[in-house]
């Protein structure tokens, strides 16, 4: 072969590689498995800074527990005296929210982890449920009241507040940044829309991707929030909101994504369908949307991402049909 056509032959591998091969191929992490002994199901939603990681797990028929990872070390969270917990957000702090059942027959009751001691929050209506935790201590989530009617609800100083909704009788709250801008999804009573910031008591409708409603998950410092909106074909696409303008995120090649986490860098984490209808999580970063579903799974969903790039989520294995808990860490 003269030199010529060995650089064509190189020209043409380098090309496959970036074209041909999918984007998962070139994602640079490191993934860490953090599987409890024993356990059967298992799910972890949360990451913050120092690379605590929270989610629910149980074993077997057992009921399900809130549970932190950190440095390998698995520590089950409790409940507030009944049979199940789960753990939803982690601060900086290392303190976690979630929510609890206070005794065998009770409704599931919202809780703060901090320092090892599991403490009941404050309820309105029927029950509450905590989602999201700044670095501050502030907490926001839902309050559930007769009549199927749901308010955005938050905690300052461990004292309840309703918030309301954007104008129609259903909101929740999932996140909330350190300046205490809180992201979530109502119902409204007039233009389509759904995902909302609330900041010093205001809503603002974020509206949607030409569809009839969307909802917020993820909020960071800058005000920047993601989650799904309806669209205009009647798909489901992940958002980035930012400044006023709500962008589309696209998918991996099928017609479904969402986005559930941002972190101060503007690096967004969720899950999307893909062309052969496997659900893949995604990166997006920098305006692409990468996949970075494992080369051994057939199936993964990322939730959360921390300030160091490192991402958390499930993934599936061929040697079972569970989801496993797993940190990507970047090289």
């Amino acid at each position: 072969m003269n030199m010529q056509m060995k650089y064509i032959y190189i020209v043409f591998i380098v090309l496959f590689l970036f074209v041909v091969l999918p984007q998962s191929a070139f994602a640079k992490f490191h993934i860490i498995e953090l599987d409890p002994q024993g356990a059967t199901n298992y799910g972890a939603v949360s990451i913050n800074n120092r690379s605590q990681v929270v989610g629910t797990y149980s074993v077997l028929t057992s009921p399900s527990h809130g549970i932190l990872w950190h440095n390998g070390v698995f520590t089950d969270l409790g409940t507030l005296g009944g049979t199940v917990s789960s753990a939803w957000d982690i601060n900086n702090e290392g303190q976690i929210v979630g929510d609890s059942t206070p005794s065998i027959f009770g409704l599931s009751q919202p809780y703060i982890w901090d320092k090892n001691v599991m403490k009941g929050l404050e309820s309105l209506g029927t029950y509450s449920e905590a989602r999201g935790i700044n670095n501050k201590g502030d907490i926001v989530g839902t309050c559930y009241y007769p009549s199927d009617v749901t308010h955005v609800c938050m905690w300052h100083d461990n004292k309840i507040s309703d918030i309301g909704t954007l104008g129609g009788t259903k909101g929740r709250g999932s996140k909330i940044n350190n300046k205490g801008q809180i992201t979530g999804g109502s119902s409204t009573s007039g233009p389509p829309g759904g995902a909302f910031i609330w900041y010093k008591g205001a809503f603002t409708n974020l509206g949607t991707l030409g569809g009839s409603s969307s909802f917020g998950f993820g909020i960071n410092y800058k005000g920047q929030v993601v989650g799904f909106s309806d669209t205009t074909s009647s798909e489901t696409h992940g958002f980035l909101w930012n400044k006023g303008a709500m962008k589309d995120l696209g998918t991996l090649g099928g017609n479904y994504s969402k986005a559930y986490a941002i972190n101060n860098s503007g690096e967004i984490v969720g899950d999307s369908l893909t062309s052969d209808s496997h659900y893949h999580a995604f990166l997006w970063k920098n305006g692409k949307i990468t996949d970075i579903n494992p080369m051994e799974s057939t199936e993964s969903h990322a939730y959360g991402i921390n300030d160091k790039g490192q991402i958390v989520g499930v993934i599936s294995k061929s040697t079972d049909t569970l989801f496993h808990p797993v940190i990507w860490s970047p090289f």
